[in-house]
């Protein structure tokens, strides 16, 4: 789950960029001079990354295959883009994916829609014109008494 600071980060700076490179195969050169090479799975608002089938090459020692691995944003250099990748197109895609309308919800859940909240049956209240649109008629609460506004 993001929070919506990373949305922020994620939609306003070049992480987006990073966003549309998931899925696909680069090298990632880390502050301290090591090379990764790997499929990027996941990339958070903080460029924080999620790797899978990883080649990690120091800059002394011998080469590493991980089946996962994570990348802290913070310790990231570059990370080269694929050359067969198109920048321009790959952003506009995600561009309109992000201001797609949100899919319909199902009933229940958080945020109410399911049974058991609400006004309940509108059968139950009074038949008067003005409930039938949503209001209440001025000055009556929801028992239909009297109170301020009505004349005697």
């Amino acid at each position: 789950m993001t929070s919506a600071r990373q949305h922020f980060k994620i939609n306003n700076t070049l992480v987006c960029l990073l966003k549309t490179v998931e899925g696909k195969k680069t090298q990632v050169e880390l502050r301290n001079e090591n090379v990764i090479v790997g499929t990027i799975a996941f990339c958070d608002g903080f460029m924080n990354l999620t790797m899978k089938d990883v080649t990690f090459k120091p800059v002394k020692g011998k080469e590493s295959k991980f089946t996962d691995f994570y990348v802290q944003g913070k310790q990231i250099r570059y990370v080269h883009i694929p050359d067969e990748m198109d920048i321009v197109k790959s952003m506009d895609l995600f561009v309109k994916q992000k201001h797609q309308p949100p899919a319909v919800r199902g009933r229940g859940g958080r945020g109410g829609g399911g049974r058991g909240r609400g006004r309940g049956r509108s059968d139950s209240y009074p038949a008067d014109d003005s409930l039938k649109r949503g209001g209440f008629a001025f000055g009556q609460g929801r028992r239909g008494g009297s109170s301020q506004g009505q004349r005697h």
